[in-house]
């Protein structure tokens, strides 16, 4: 499931231009994903 989320996210930055906000919310959903890993170990 979170791999599916992974994609999706990846996709929709993928075919969208590449704007200084959007980079960011996708560092942002990077983090959030390392946060939520890190929890489940």
């Amino acid at each position: 499931m979170k791999k599916f989320l992974r994609e999706k996210i990846n996709n929709l930055f993928a075919t969208s231009k590449r704007t200084k906000r959007e980079t960011k919310i996708k560092e942002n959903i990077d983090f959030e994903f390392r946060f939520v890993n890190q929890m489940e170990m």
